[in-house]
This record gives C-alpha cells, sequence and structure tokens, in this order.
C-alpha cells in the first residue's frame, strides 16, 4: 500500500469570509531568483509588508521562504496553511526545536520540477515519518495523534478536482484570483462542484470581497402579493447594488394581485411574471420565477425586503467558487413607515441609519448559527436555519433538489422543506452575514397568525421531512417520505427468500423505512411477480434501471442489504445508531462473511456530482457484528392502573421534558473538544432564553392561552362554583348527592334557608322552608358533580377503536367487548378511549351507576348502556338515557364526536351541583336562580340578511336571552324590520347608526344598551344550531375563561357553491383561534377588557388580545352547531375562497349543513355578490 503524501493528509486551507487576508504565500519563482513585482499573485502585498490580520509569525516564515528560494535552493515555496508555529500547542513548538538541524529531502512534487514543500515546513514535519513524528516526547504524541485523525480522502478529493486545470495554482492565488473568462470572451465555466468534508465551507477557495471581479450573470426573484408600496422598497434596494447592470436580471412574479402588478419605471432590466392565485402561492411564484429567469444564479428575495448595497455580490462570490452551494443571507427586521423608495435609492451608505430610533428584530437564525457553529457542524438538521426571504442557489442545485413544494399551499414550511431536499442533494449550505437586507415589518408582528400556520403546518412538515425534530420518537406510522430506504440486493437468491426479506423488512418495529429491490437484468418473471405480490405496498420498489437514490431522493439514510442475509428486526436501528455523525459505516453479518452498510443521502449524491465515494466526504466507520445481535431485555409485566400506576400515555408536561432532553443528548454527542464544548454550552444557553422569552410570549399571546396562576394541564375553573341558593341538605342520601359542592349546609336550623333537600320527612322535621325529600324523587338522589373537575378540557379527537370498562370483561353481556378495565377517576385513559361499555354489574346501585355514568358522559367520552336497563332511565333523564343506549361500537371520528357532544352536554346540564339546586327547588316549589340573561349583540349592514340573522337567534334554545339589533347603516325600512322581528317572542332592542361608525363602534353602543350579564356575538350570515348558546355558556362554566368561541370549520363558498370542511383543529382546549361570530363574553371581562376597539374589522382578534393582556383566558369549545357562510358582501373579514379551498381538508358540491351538525337547515338567502 503506498502511503499518502503529507501534503494529502492536511486539512484544506480556510478563509473565513470577512475576517481580513488570507495566509499570504509566493508563486514559485522562474529562475531561482526573485522577480518584479508583476510576478507576485495578484493581490499580494510584497513579501516584506505585512497585511493586516496576518501574524507576525507567518510574516516571517514567508520572508524566510522567499529568501532561500533567492538562493536557489528551492523552485517552489510551501502552499500549506498548516506551516504555522503559533497553531501548536507550547510542547510542540518547544520539541520543534530540537529536530530543526534533521532535514527531510523535498516531497516528490518538488523532486518532479513541480511546486515543492518548503524543507522548514511544519506541515513537512508534523507526518509519522518526520523525526518530530518518530520522538519519543511530548512533541512526537501529539504529531502521531494528529496524522492517526487526517483522512487521505480528503486529499485525494482535491486532487481530483485539480486535474485537468492548466497550471496548478496555490489555495492562496485561488482565494485572490479575480474569475477568469474564457478564451473567447464566452461565459465563464461553470465552477466544480463543492470537495470538502461534511458542510466544511470554509475549506472552498474563494476570493476576497476586494479581489472578486464578477463574470457569471445573476436573476433576481422577487415574488409579490398585494403590496406595491413594500416592492417599490425592494425594487429601490436592488437598483442601488454595487453589481454590474449588464449581469443583472429581475424577474418579479405576481401572485394574482388585483389589481395585477406593473413593471414600475427603473433602470433595472426587469419583467413581470404572473400567475393565477389559488391560496398561498409563494412557493409556486418562486418556481415561476426560476422559470423565467434566463441566468444561472437565482437569489430569492422577498417582496418586502429591502437589500443592502452589497447583497447580489456576496451571494454571487461564492457562487463563482462552488457549483452546488445554497448561500443563506441574513435578515433583520424593521418597521419601514414612513420610509420612502427615493431615500432608500439614494442613500449612500448602509441602511441601517435609516433606521435609527426604530425598534428591530434581529436575525432569528443566529441561534442556528450559534448552534452550528455558523453551519461547520456536523448536523443533520442544518437546513433549518434556511429562510426563503433571503437565499441565494445555483440553477443546476435547484433543479436537482426538485424546486419548491408547490402544495405548500399555507404560510410557513415551504423554505424549510426545500432546504431539507438541497441538503440532502449533498448542496453546501453557506452563512453570508455580508448578504444583508432589512425585512418591512416586525417579526412579532403577527405572530399569533405565524404561529396558528406553523402548528397547522407541522403534520405536513412530519410527512416531508425525515427528521426527528419533525416526527415524533418511536412513531410506527408510514410517511410520505421514509427515513432509511433499504437496498435489497437479490443478486442469486431465490424469490421466495427475496420475498421473505421483504416481509422481515416491512415488518420492522420502526415502521419508518421504505425497501428497493435489486434485481439482475434477467429475472424478469422474477420481478414481476414480485410487483404483483406487492403492488398495493408504496414502501416497496423494484428498481428497473434507477437506482434508490433516484426512486427515493428525499430520504437522509440508503442501506444495503444482501437478500440473502438474516438480519435481526432491530439490526436496522442499531445500525443507525452506531453511524453517529460518519457519512458511511459498514457491519458484518455473523457467519456469512456479507456485510450490510448505511450512507447518508447527501455523501452519495456529492459523490455523484463529483465523480468519487461516499467516504470521500467524511468519516467512515467499520462495526463488529456484535451490534448487530439483538439485546436481551428483561421481560415486566405492563403495569396497569389496577396495580396502582395511572394507565394511559404521559402528560404533556412529561413529553415535553422528554423531547428537551433528547435534543439536548444529541446537541452533546457533538462535543469533541473545548471549542464544540463552548459552542454546545452557547447554544444552550441560547435555547434556554428562547424557551423563557417562548414562555411569556405565550402567557402574553391569545394564541395559546391560559389564564395567570392556571397551568394547562389543570381541566377546568375553579373547583366548587356558587350555586345562586341557600340550599341545606339533611341525611346521609342527601349529602351524598352535594358531596361535591362545600355551598351547601347540613343543618337548617340557624337561619332559614332558600330550598331544603332531606331524605325523608322526618329528617326535616321543623324547618320551616320549602323541601324536596328523596323518598318521593328518586331521581334527585343522583350525585351531582363538579363541572370544574369533570369536564371535555382537552378531548381527543382521533383515537384507536378500543373500548374500556370499569371491570372485569367477562360480566359484560354478549355482544359488548372492552380491551381493558379503566378507574372511573383515570381521566387521561378515559379520554383517549373510543368508548366506555357498562352493565350493572359493575355499579353498587342505580343511583351510584348514574351518577358515575354522567360524570363520564361529562369528559366527552361516549358511554353506552350495553345492558340498556330501563330503571336508569328516570335518573338520567330521558334525553341522557337515548343517547348512552345508542350502539356506537362502530362509529367513526364524525360519530362519535357527535355522540360525545350531546352526551357531554345533556350531563353537563342535567347533572352538575348548580343544575340539581335549580332541580331541587323546583321540586320544593321554591324559586330556583335563574339562568344569568344572555343579550345577542347582533350588528348588519345588509337588508336582505335581517330575517335570516334574527330567525337564528330565534331558534336558540337558552330560555333567557334578549337581542340587542344594531342596523349599521341605510336601507332598513320600517316595515322589512318590523315583518322579521314579528316571529320573535324574545326581548328586542333596536338600534339605528350611521354608516360612519366603525364595527367597534357599533358593537359598544350595542354592549351599553344590552341588559345582560353576558354578551354574545352573531353574525349576519352564518347559520347556527339550537344548542348554539346552550354550548357557550356551558364552556365558560367549566373552563372559567373570560372569552370562549368556535372554530370556524365548516364553511359555505356561496361564489362556488360548495361546502368546505377545513382543517382540523384541536377542540376544547385554550386558543385564541377562535371566530368572531361565536364569541361570549361577560360585560365584566369586556369592561376590564377596555371594550371593543373602534376598528373597522379584526374586531375579534382585538378583543382576544385585550382580553389576554389584563390577565383573562380564551378558550375554544367544538365546532358543531355552527357554520361560516362566505359570500363577498362587505364583509369584514376579508379572505379569498382561494384560501378557503386551499386549506380544506375535504369539499363537497352544494349546501351541506349536515357537516356541522345542522342537518335539514335551508340554504342561506343572500345571494353571492359580483366582483
Amino acid at each position: 500500500m503506498v502511503r499518502p503524501r503529507a501534503r494529502d493528509r492536511l486539512p484544506a486551507p480556510r478563509h473565513v469570509s470577512g475576517a481580513g487576508p488570507p495566509v499570504l504565500r509566493l508563486r514559485a519563482l522562474e529562475g531561482g531568483r526573485a522577480g518584479p513585482a508583476s510576478t507576485r499573485l495578484a493581490g499580494a502585498p510584497a513579501p516584506r509588508a505585512r497585511a493586516r490580520g496576518v501574524p507576525s509569525s507567518l510574516c516571517r516564515v514567508a520572508r524566510r521562504s522567499a529568501v532561500r528560494a533567492r538562493a536557489g535552493r528551492l523552485r517552489g515555496v510551501c502552499g500549506r496553511r498548516r506551516c504555522r508555529a503559533d497553531r501548536l500547542p507550547a510542547g510542540a513548538r518547544r520539541g520543534f526545536g530540537r529536530h530543526r538541524a534533521a532535514q527531510p529531502r523535498p516531497c516528490g512534487t518538488a523532486r518532479a520540477g513541480r511546486r515543492g514543500h518548503d524543507p522548514h515546513c511544519l506541515g513537512r514535519r508534523l507526518s509519522r515519518q518526520s523525526p518530530a513524528g518518530r520522538s519519543r516526547g511530548p512533541v512526537g504524541a501529539y504529531v502521531r495523534d494528529r496524522a492517526g485523525r487526517r483522512n487521505e480522502t480528503r486529499r485525494r478529493a482535491f486532487a481530483r478536482r485539480r486535474r485537468g486545470r492548466p497550471a496548478p495554482v496555490s489555495a492562496s492565488a485561488k482565494k485572490h484570483a479575480p474569475a477568469v473568462r474564457a478564451a473567447d470572451g464566452a461565459a465563464p465555466r461553470t465552477p466544480p462542484p463543492a470537495a470538502v468534508r461534511y458542510n466544511d465551507w470554509p475549506s472552498v477557495p474563494v476570493p476576497g470581497p476586494a479581489e472578486f471581479e464578477p463574470a457569471r450573470p445573476v436573476s433576481v426573484i422577487i415574488p409579490t402579493y398585494r403590496a406595491p408600496a413594500a416592492l417599490a422598497l425592494t425594487l429601490a434596494g436592488i437598483e442601488r447594488q454595487d453589481w454590474p447592470g449588464e449581469l443583472l436580471e429581475v424577474v418579479v412574479v405576481d401572485d394574482g394581485s388585483d389589481p395585477p402588478v406593473t413593471a414600475p419605471a427603473t433602470s433595472l432590466d426587469l419583467r413581470v411574471a404572473r400567475q393565477p392565485r389559488r391560496g398561498f402561492g409563494l412557493a409556486r411564484a418562486r418556481n415561476t420565477g426560476a422559470k423565467a429567469a434566463s441566468n444561472d444564479i437565482l437569489v430569492f428575495l422577498d417582496g418586502d425586503v429591502i437589500a443592502e448595497s452589497g447583497l447580489i455580490r456576496a451571494h454571487a462570490r461564492w457562487h463563482h467558487a462552488v457549483g452546488d452551494a445554497l448561500t443563506q443571507g441574513f435578515c433583520a427586521y424593521v418597521s419601514p413607515e414612513g420610509l420612502r423608495p427615493e431615500a432608500v435609492r439614494g442613500h449612500r451608505g448602509a441602511l441601517g441609519t435609516l433606521f435609527d430610533g426604530k425598534a428591530s428584530d434581529p436575525p432569528w437564525i443566529e441561534r442556528h448559527m450559534a448552534r452550528t457553529d455558523d453551519f461547520t457542524s456536523r448536523h443533520t438538521d442544518l437546513f433549518r436555519a434556511v429562510t426563503g426571504n433571503n437565499f441565494a442557489i445555483s440553477r443546476a442545485l435547484f433543479e436537482e433538489a426538485g424546486a419548491f413544494d408547490e402544495s405548500f399551499t399555507r404560510y410557513g414550511g415551504e423554505d424549510t422543506e426545500f432546504a431539507y431536499r438541497v441538503q440532502n442533494a449533498g448542496g453546501l449550505l453557506i452563512p453570508v452575514r455580508e448578504a444583508f437586507a432589512w425585512h418591512q415589518g416586525r417579526w412579532r408582528d403577527g405572530r399569533q397568525a405565524k404561529r396558528r400556520d406553523r402548528e397547522g403546518q407541522a403534520g405536513k412538515l412530519a410527512d416531508l421531512i425525515a427528521e426527528p425534530g419533525f416526527r415524533p420518537a418511536g412513531a410506527t406510522r408510514r410517511y410520505a417520505v421514509p427515513r432509511l430506504v433499504v437496498t435489497l440486493v437479490a443478486g442469486t437468491a431465490p424469490y421466495q427468500r427475496i420475498s421473505d426479506s421483504v416481509q422481515a423488512l416491512l415488518a420492522n418495529p420502526g415502521g419508518d423505512l421504505a425497501v428497493c429491490i435489486d434485481l439482475a437484468p434477467g429475472r424478469d418473471a422474477d420481478r414481476n411477480r414480485l410487483r404483483r405480490r406487492y403492488r398495493h405496498e408504496p414502501r416497496l420498489s423494484v428498481a428497473t434501471g434507477a437506482s434508490a437514490l433516484d426512486v427515493f431522493p428525499a430520504s437522509p439514510l440508503h442501506a444495503v442489504l444482501p437478500a440473502a442475509a438474516t438480519v435481526a428486526p432491530e439490526a436496522l436501528a442499531r445500525l443507525e445508531s452506531a453511524l453517529g455523525d460518519a457519512v458511511t459505516a459498514s457491519a458484518g453479518l455473523d457467519g456469512s462473511g456479507q456485510r450490510i452498510t448505511i450512507t447518508r443521502t447527501w455523501a452519495l449524491r456529492r459523490a455523484r456530482r463529483s465523480g468519487g465515494q461516499a467516504a470521500d466526504f467524511g468519516d467512515t466507520r467499520v462495526l463488529p457484528a456484535r451490534v448487530l445481535r439483538p439485546v436481551r431485555r428483561r421481560v415486566t409485566a405492563p403495569t396497569t392502573a389496577a396495580r396502582g400506576r395511572p394507565a394511559g400515555p404521559r402528560s404533556a408536561a412529561a413529553q415535553g421534558a422528554r423531547a428537551v432532553l433528547s435534543r439536548v443528548a444529541a446537541e452533546a454527542r457533538h462535543v469533541r473538544g473545548l471549542r464544540t464544548a463552548w459552542r454546545f454550552l452557547r447554544w444552550l444557553a441560547v435555547g434556554v432564553r428562547w424557551r423563557v422569552r417562548q414562555g411569556f410570549e405565550r402567557s402574553a399571546s391569545p394564541a395559546h392561552v391560559v389564564p395567570p396562576g392556571r397551568s394547562k394541564s389543570r381541566t377546568a375553573a375553579t373547583p366548587d362554583p356558587p350555586l345562586g341558593i341557600d340550599l341545606a341538605v339533611l341525611g346521609p342520601r342527601s349529602r351524598a348527592v352535594f358531596a361535591a359542592s362545600t355551598r351547601v349546609r347540613h343543618e337548617a336550623r340557624t337561619r332559614r334557608p332558600d330550598a331544603v333537600l332531606a331524605d325523608t320527612a322526618a329528617a326535616a322535621a321543623g324547618v320551616r322552608a320549602p323541601r324536596a325529600l328523596l323518598s318521593r324523587a328518586p331521581a334527585l338522589a343522583v350525585p351531582a358533580f363538579d363541572p370544574a373537575l369533570n369536564n371535555p378540557v382537552g378531548w381527543v379527537r382521533h383515537v384507536e377503536n378500543r373500548a374500556v370498562s370499569l371491570g372485569p370483561h367477562a360480566r359484560l353481556p354478549t355482544g359488548a367487548c372492552a380491551r381493558r378495565s379503566v378507574a372511573p377517576g383515570d381521566r387521561r385513559a378515559l379520554l383517549h378511549a373510543h368508548r366506555l361499555e357498562d352493565t350493572a354489574a359493575y355499579h353498587a346501585g342505580a343511583i351510584a351507576r348514574a351518577g358515575t355514568l354522567a360524570r363520564i358522559a361529562a369528559l366527552g367520552l361516549p358511554v353506552r348502556l350495553a345492558d340498556a336497563h330501563r330503571a336508569m332511565e328516570p335518573l338520567l333523564g330521558e334525553s341522557l338515557f337515548r343517547l348512552l343506549t345508542a350502539d356506537s361500537r362502530n362509529a367513526g371520528v364524525a360519530e362519535r364526536e357527535a355522540l360525545s357532544i350531546a352526551q357531554r352536554r345533556e350531563a353537563l346540564r342535567g347533572h352538575s351541583v348548580a343544575a340539581r339546586a335549580r332541580q331541587v327547588c323546583e321540586a320544593a316549589g321554591a324559586r330556583p336562580p335563574p339562568l344569568p340573561l344572555v343579550s345577542v349583540l347582533l350588528a348588519t349592514r345588509r337588508p336582505p340578511c335581517l330575517a335570516h340573522a334574527v330567525a337564528n337567534v330565534a331558534r336558540q334554545t337558552w330560555p333567557n336571552l334578549e337581542l340587542v339589533l344594531a342596523l349599521h347603516g341605510t336601507g332598513f325600512a320600517a316595515e322589512s324590520v318590523n315583518a322579521a322581528l314579528a316571529p320573535f317572542a324574545r326581548p328586542v332592542q333596536v338600534l339605528r347608526l350611521d354608516s360612519e361608525y366603525t364595527l367597534g363602534a357599533v358593537l359598544a353602543r350595542a354592549s351599553a344598551a344590552a341588559s345582560g350579564p353576558l354578551l354574545a356575538k352573531m353574525d349576519d350570515d352564518d347559520l347556527y344550531g339550537s344548542e348554539h348558546l346552550w354550548d357557550l355558556v356551558l364552556a365558560r362554566e367549566y373552563s372559567g375563561a373570560a372569552l370562549v368561541g368556535k372554530f370556524p370549520a365548516t364553511v359555505y363558498l356561496a361564489h362556488a357553491e360548495c361546502t368546505v370542511r377545513v382543517r382540523e383543529v384541536p377542540p376544547e382546549v385554550w386558543s385564541g383561534s377562535i371566530t368572531g361570530g361565536t364569541m361570549l363574553i361577560a360585560r365584566t371581562d369586556l369592561q376590564r377588557a377596555g371594550g371593543w376597539r373602534d376598528v373597522p374589522r379584526h374586531v375579534d382578534a382585538a378583543l382576544a388580545e385585550d382580553v389576554h393582556a389584563c390577565g383573562g383566558g380564551v378558550y375554544r369549545t367544538h365546532d358543531a352547531d355552527y357554520l361560516l357562510v362566505r359570500h363577498g358582501r362587505s364583509q369584514t373579514w376579508r379572505r379569498d375562497d382561494g384560501e378557503f379551498l386551499a386549506a380544506a381538508q375535504a369539499v363537497y358540491r352544494g349546501w351541506r349543513p349536515e357537516l356541522a351538525g345542522l342537518a335539514g337547515s335551508p340554504p342561506p338567502m343572500v345571494r353571492p355578490a359580483i366582483g
């Protein structure tokens, strides 16, 4: 084996942009004497001139080299970056002097007459064969340790890249040499692909900012939508670029603006490309711009970004040196109020002076820069820091990565997913701080909407990005992009053996993998059999000329496994874990002599472009066969609730803590020394600070609102609410009915109560108060529950079809089955079950059974009476008994949710402590505490909607309400108003307000005229079910929130004549994502929040922010009994129908009110507006 030269084992030259000139070296001089200044390297100072930022020791090395060159002792000067004594430890520098007399002969390149090496060069001496390397002292130990950790393939990769060049040029010359055009004056040749290890972008030879000369044209792509003022500022920033105008074109992409964007008067080579509006089209607009662009360097800027004058030059400098890079610029966020395009265009110097005195947000990607050491670490998720508002990429890499995914039709995530594919394509990610820009608008502006959109995109990103941070640990579901692709090399293995191997791989407990079978060309019969057998298995591919790298290009890991080998089920996971941060790893298979190999996709793709091997770009690990052997674990019996540990999933806090600890452990594995340890500590400090800030922001945000002093894990409001009456309970059975409340008295002799509940007449003897006896009204004996402790907060929509029971399964009657038994108080297990199967054998009696089932039904878990005992009907009530006897065994998601809503509604309004107190008063003949008066605020400026709006209010079953009708504007004739209000039998107040009033002012006037303590806002064009107000009042009661509402999950689009079921959001949670037409708030809470803001639109979002700012909470209940209608007639919520269609989970033709639980409701009578 030929030992590689010491030159080939040394790291590549590094040059950090902006840190001054690189290490200065001289070119080889002809004739053994120093030539004139013109023969020196272009842009380099004279040998004796000391450049700023260069250590004096380095200048001494350069001067000594020049003297030896003039003496004729060498034909060249060493070009190594490591020839610096000040880079060695103190012991190594002292030890080097002892061997100074030992003069090793020049290397082979010097003897052959090519560029030679300085015999005094430390890089030459720091090899295993040098005297320093053979010494036994500290110097020898240091040298041998350094030499043993070098990888010869790194130097070979650079050697391959240098082949075929006209003349060898040193790394320093490459840094300082300007871009050279072809001999015929044509465009310069395409730069070579990256040949560095991992993402070591500082090793790329690139000219310095002062020496760089533009030679390749650049296309700037700017997507925009309805923002002409922001676009004008962006174009003004492009006009002041220090980049040749003949090498620049600008493509503005209009994403369906109305009116359309026109090309402004400018000196730029600018054209406008248009595309139809189909939802949030940022990803599609960038692809449209790339297709319209005519140059190979693509710079992407958002339409609200103002670039500094050196942005394009900073990006292009790197794309002149390497052909497969993505350069990431930096953006600060500032408000552009009062800034004119003329001020930007005529400004001299940095633009930051224009924003003096204005609040700004620094680039948020700096925390990722600290974590990854400016993209030089070995993290597999470097792509997280790539943002689409300021980056550049070569056209070849852009097309190889597959461009942007146009299925992203909502804000956020499209740039992260694209950068993920770029990284897996072997692209070099380079942070360029000189490419700086200013984003028009603070990052904090609209952060709640951004957070909601980001949360909504989490599922889509988990499907497309196969990284642990985007997918839950231990998930076994299938994803669109598998994390691991296993190429099964068939060889001569028979068909049955191949099929068995495929079955074993697909049954892997991890599940996040795909299989690609590599069959020989002559095995067509086996190929057809495999295709027929697995034609419905999307994770299997039978290769026909295309490799697994082409079939699954976005999967980060590829493994090669012989089909004839036998591998344990967990071997692949153990192999991936043993890979660590290496590029490729292989392990032997016991007894077969064969090996299994796993390699990172980015290394395979980079090797394909450069013609090398994946091992050239990182570390290689050869693993023993024992890493694939299964680990024998001690099997223990599962712990259940009956054995003392609550069953069900871990709490959200425990899961979050585990995720944070796993992330910290993953980062700690990258620590290799003091430098990486310091980087890890910096990242940890930044992460802790960010987490703390996020906690404060969430506590100040209506997007995830939790009232002060209350943990998100709490189930409800303050327990033990007031009953509204002075109630006395006499006797043990009566006390058991109100055991959940401390507001009742157990004696009635000190003062006269409003009502008495007694077991028998003897127990209430001598009491002068209205009384109810359990002996005469057994239905009152059912124990009531506190809704603050028994409620559907945190209800889970998607669960497995597994029933639970409250006792042994064998006691269930025929036809009923349960997967496991749970305790009645195990809230987590009950929320994650499909239904509860119950029988009388589990309970001490019918009364105790009724109380238990009512509490469980209030949680939202569908309950089924497997025995349908008729004795339960008078105890539960007719409505609740009918619901509990419904067959829910095969209920789907929608049917289960509808049944859950109906059961919890009946349980909450019929068996809570407040409801039981009212029932006691009615049975005793006393006046029950009244239900609170709800004032419905109905503001309308559309006369055709008046009758429909009043009918919505009249339909409500809430017994105590009034209508406050605010007629906003003209066109409301007295006859039509009286006709619309004629069927309404509740109290009505009519207000007439001029059209100059804003919506906020109209609602403020209506609130002042209202009489009730509770205010409910309803829109004039939406459709409401009869139980809508009941749902809001109950949600306020058990949540204790200041503001409650619903999410518009079902939308009718009058223009398109279709009903849309939009994206799913979790119900029964603390969240500010509620629509304004479903808000319910107490008058006192509204006054505490400052009332309605005097704004024309977004009144609901403003109220949610004010409620939280004053310490209140915002709660979202279920979305049933509400249907949002969009007809485009002067609606305050200005949102295109295309946005609803883009975010739709399902689209149905025509009017489909049953999707919102409103079957049989007539269609809206309002005709869609034209234009």
